[in-house]
């Protein structure tokens, strides 16, 4: 399941007060691997295009740490299994990493609401939140499957975010190609690669990186394995 489906249902235009800041350098328009264009309004707010559903409106309730936030909603309608709607406060628990000044790692620390099919927290009352009821995703899921931020520029951008876990390589590139559909084209993309003798081992999967995904495995519906013998050249180029 693909981290953030929350978001997509929060259809809400009015929030209550926040009462914690984003990251300063987080104003204006980012790219979510997943989700698309997020607008942070303000210090405290963002918009968020995902699908059929524009500018969704998000705050920040509650600052956990230094890079955990608890974001919660006013009442939005919620479909809920055997299609049952109801009227509630989402919250949501983002970890937000700087890596660098135009890019972010964004983790999400709320397990599954089976009922609805997403990773929320159904919220009674709003002025009082335990972060122990929202961030309570403590799996090693929760914490190797992950998207990435990427502030919004005119540019074109092939690497994005390169790093090391469990002994293997992990690359992120970013597709500037205005075609892309999200569905069988992909502007983001998580490579797990390893080079053995010239050669590479790797997985590719669009939005996030999976978190079972190798260099030689990956179970996501949309990952795919790229054979052995194609060079480091080749691989990036696909």
């Amino acid at each position: 399941m693909q981290p953030l489906t929350v978001l997509i249902l929060m259809l809400c235009v009015k929030l209550a007060g926040s009462v914690c800041n984003f990251p300063s350098d987080l104003t204006g328009v980012w790219i979510h691997s997943s989700h698309g264009d997020l607008n942070f309004t303000t210090s405290s707010q963002f918009l968020m295009t995902i699908d059929q559903y524009q500018n969704v409106p998000g705050d920040c309730h509650t600052q956990v740490n230094d890079n955990t936030y608890i974001i919660v909603s006013d009442p939005v309608s919620i479909t809920l299994r055997q299609n049952i709607v109801v009227s509630a406060n989402i919250g949501i628990c983002l970890k937000m990493e700087k890596i660098k000044t135009n890019l972010y790692k964004l983790t999400h620390l709320t397990s599954e609401f089976e009922l609805a099919n997403a990773r929320i927290v159904l919220v009674s009352d709003p002025t009082n939140i335990q972060v122990l009821s929202i961030c309570n995703d403590n799996t090693t899921h929760a914490h190797t499957e992950y998207n990435l931020l990427m502030k919004k520029e005119n540019k074109t951008v092939v690497c994005v975010y390169d790093t090391l876990s469990s002994g293997e390589n992990v690359l992120w590139t970013y597709n500037m190609d205005t075609l892309t559909n999200e569905t069988t084209t992909f502007r983001f993309t998580c490579f797990v690669y390893e080079v053995n003798d010239s050669a590479v081992n790797a997985t590719q999967n669009p939005k996030f990186c999976d978190f079972t995904q190798t260099s030689t495995s990956v179970t996501s519906t949309l990952g795919k394995y790229i054979n052995g013998s194609v060079s480091s050249k080749e691989i990036f180029y696909l």
